[in-house]
């Protein structure tokens, strides 16, 4: 879709259906604006004034899926076919499809739209007219605003409609009955028994997967189902729709088994009784009955979303597999289409109760890693209801995994947790709050070593935060810490524990970010730092005063970087009081010199680090620091973003922009005048571009006076030109006249034309000859 071009009704010749203009009597209501043209007060009013045939094309333009943000097209008049691309709207075809993502005729063809493409860029269209109804004259005024695939509508001036129209759907998963039986080949599947439980689990299984994602791969045969439901051809079908590249990732179990439990291609296994397995996977031709849930998307467009598609599709595939070489290949039989299921809690949490126990019951005895993981046993959970693991929280189903999880896990920083340390903190810190037992709550029995290792610390650093004067605010951070410890194997003993509290109350306030560090360096190595432990201990009310005077004084010249390398930092550096009162000193220094200039306010934290920096580098002294003050206080005022670019370039490179400095230092009062004359009458003949350019760089490309007052006398007589050749070529079709006006401009900037030059038989030269070699078309 073309960027950025206005349209406006033309008549041509024998295409002239309506006699077009910016004016013309029409229904009552609305004003008009400067531009003459009549502009509505409110949507209803804009509607109104809005020819009844007009109105009713529009009402019906925005429930059309297939659709184009064309001035033209909503009032149903031919869209301007060069500028307007087609597109789908997201929340018309939502309505129009029963709020639905999934096309289905029924039970013998599928196509589920996952995702869309937006368009890019912008663009504008309008249309003016004036239209005879019943001998009355009454004017439309339409316009279209496109910004990527946001589509505004305005008519009379007034926006009467927002939507979004996507560039093409993806269809990410479809199915047609008859098609051509799917097929995949694997490496030999080995069943293994998990445990006595009497469940088995297929692995090296991809080849069922690999056999569904084949069932579900979009197609070409999706396009006539959508050009059918959308009543569009099969070629437009093509252009609004793509296929997409992902493979689906169902939820599958065996049908026909009763221990069967849900599984997903994350896993690459699939569970299900150990003695059905053997047998189904005895190399033999056999078939399996696989009940497969399909996650579908969730796509909103303002307020319109897929509501009716709030759960999965069910599906039933009747695989047929058999060894075959040093392979096994999975065919598909039949596949069954049953409609949408809804998200079932209790059956996800049923899922996860049993992926969870199945494998924990099956596992190896390791000390050094936690099996299952997380994701192993909730990820095809997820698909029968999304928020499985909230509800898992919730139902407290996650605390009775706790004492199973852990048994016999030695913890130590070489134990891989598999997530499940997040789920014994998150549970942990939950009972510590309420106030009860976190022994009790998680592990009754004391089966393991970690929820005790959890409780001591826990329960001994509530303990000491009691004691505390400072350290609510960073209560979490002190708990992490305890976790930290209990998850990494390490003993941290009541009377240590009490002494990092003591240190860090007394330091935390003001220095709570350092302080913070210092407890985070303490959580992978509790009995270390003591020098840092021993420095914010010795924190007295004198360092403090000292570090939040430089600290008000750097905040009043707005300079971050003291606050993220020295302030938060002190106990790691322990930084002496001698210098917290050096910074001060400094900074005091360089706000009273900043102070002494009333324009550089806005600048002053970008001033104080190049002053900083240039000090300590020795590039240079107070007095040279003071005449670029001096500088950027005379030219920021009007050069604002130049100024701001040579503040840029002095910070990466102080001595090289000496130049530069003295430039902006010297400008005068009639410098920056002619400046501004400059930029406004580059803007009054349409080069505000180069005004612009001009105007941002002129501390960097630094034009002599001299120069400035050439180029003063070339835009006035640039604006002269302008003037006389507007009145000469008024009314009359000015593409051409506007073409060879500028191009005539562009040339007297690149020549400093002087102000005679334009009345000259220079002119007429140039334009005479730019008639005869140049052509206007396409301009």
């Amino acid at each position: 879709m073309n960027s950025g071009i206005i349209v406006t009704c033309l008549v041509l010749g024998v295409l002239a259906l309506a006699s077009c203009s910016n004016s013309g009597s029409g229904g009552g209501g609305g004003g008009v604006g400067p531009d003459g043209k009549r502009k509505a007060n409110s949507k209803a009013e804009a509607l109104a004034m809005l020819p009844a045939a007009y109105r009713q094309a529009f009402e019906k333009w925005q429930d059309l899926p297939v659709k184009s943000c064309d001035s033209r097209e909503i009032i149903g008049l031919p869209k301007h076919e060069s500028l307007s691309e087609a597109g789908i709207d997201g929340a018309a075809l939502l309505k129009f499809n029963n709020s639905s993502a999934a096309f289905t005729d029924g039970a013998s063809r599928l196509a589920v739209l996952t995702d869309y493409d937006t368009f890019s860029g912008t663009g504008t269209s309008q249309h003016n007219e004036s239209i005879s109804i019943n001998g009355q004259e009454q004017s439309v005024s339409t316009e279209t605003r496109r910004e990527g695939s946001r589509c505004a509508v305005y008519i009379f001036d007034q926006l009467v409609f927002e939507t979004h129209i996507a560039a093409r759907f993806i269809v990410g998963a479809h199915w047609v009955s008859g098609k051509t039986a799917a097929t995949s080949v694997s490496q030999l599947p080995k069943v293994v028994p998990l445990g006595a439980s009497g469940v088995g689990e297929v692995q090296q299984f991809d080849g069922t997967y690999e056999l569904i994602a084949e069932a579900f791969e979009p197609a070409e045969d999706a396009f006539p189902l959508l050009a059918q439901k959308l009543g569009i051809s099969q070629e437009q079908a093509k252009k609004l729709f793509s296929l997409g590249s992902r493979r689906v990732a169902p939820a599958v179990r065996v049908s026909s088994d009763s221990k069967s439990i849900w599984s997903s291609r994350n896993q690459g296994t699939l569970l299900a009784k150990a003695e059905f397995l053997k047998t189904t996977f005895d190399g033999q031709e056999r078939s399996l009955l696989l009940e497969v849930r399909l996650d579908l998307p969730e796509l909103s467009f303002g307020e319109a979303h897929n509501t009716a598609d709030n759960g999965t599709l069910k599906i039933l595939v009747n695989a047929k597999i058999a060894k075959k070489d040093t392979g096994f290949v999975y065919t598909a039989q039949a596949v069954e289409l049953q409609g949408p299921a809804a998200h079932n809690k209790d059956e996800a949490l049923q899922c996860v109760k049993d992926r969870a126990l199945i494998y924990i019951g099956a596992r190896t005895r390791s000390t050094v890693n936690v099996e299952p993981t997380t994701a192993a046993v909730l990820g095809p959970c997820e698909t029968l209801f999304p928020k499985v693991e909230l509800a898992s929280y919730e139902s407290g189903l996650m605390k009775s995994l706790m004492a199973k999880i852990f048994a016999g896990i030695v913890p130590s920083q070489q134990v891989q947790y598999a997530g499940w340390d997040q789920v014994l903190a998150k549970l942990a810190l939950e009972i510590l709050a309420s106030g009860k037992s976190i022994r009790t709550e998680l592990d009754p029995e004391s089966k393991t070593r970690i929820v005790g290792q959890v409780a001591n610390h826990l329960e001994v650093l509530k303990d000491e935060l009691t004691r505390t004067r400072n350290l609510e605010a960073s209560k979490d951070t002190v708990l992490q810490m305890g976790l930290g410890w209990a998850f990494s194997g390490q003993q941290v003993n009541a009377a240590h524990i009490a002494q990092i509290l003591q240190a860090v109350d007394n330091s935390v306030v003001p220095f709570k970010v350092s302080s913070e560090r210092l407890l985070h360096a303490l959580e992978s190595e509790p009995n270390g730092h003591e020098a840092l432990l021993r420095f914010a201990q010795q924190i007295d009310a004198t360092y403090k005063a000292e570090g939040l005077k430089a600290l008000a004084v750097a905040e009043e010249l707005n300079y971050s970087s003291f606050s993220h390398d020295v302030f938060n930092r002190v106990i790691q550096e322990q930084i002496p009081v001698e210098r917290l009162r050096e910074w001060s000193s400094q900074l005091a220094a360089i706000k009273t010199e900043i102070s002494k200039f009333s324009k550089i306010g806005s600048l002053k934290g970008e001033l104080v680090e190049i002053s900083i920096k240039a000090l300590k580098s020795g590039e240079a002294t107070q007095q040279d620091l003071n005449v670029l003050y001096t500088a950027i206080d005379n030219s920021i005022e009007p050069f604002s973003e130049s100024a701001k670019t040579l503040l840029s370039e002095v910070r990466s490179a102080y001595s090289t922009q000496r130049e530069a400095i003295e430039f902006a230092r010297s400008l005068t009062p009639e410098y920056k005048q002619l400046a501004l004359a400059i930029r406004a009458n580059s803007a009054a003949v349409d080069f505000e571009s180069w005004g612009k350019s001009f105007f941002t760089t002129i501390l960097q490309k630094r034009p002599t006076l001299e120069l400035v007052r050439a180029l003063n006398a070339t835009w006035v007589g640039a604006v002269g030109f302008t003037q006389r050749e507007k009145a000469r070529t008024a009314g009359e079709f000015g593409s051409m006249n506007d073409y060879y006006r500028k191009k005539l401009v562009e040339r007297a900037a690149e020549e400093v034309w002087d102000n005679a030059d334009f009345t000259s038989t220079l002119t007429d030269k140039f334009l005479a000859g730019l008639t005869e070699t140049s052509s206007p078309v396409g301009i």
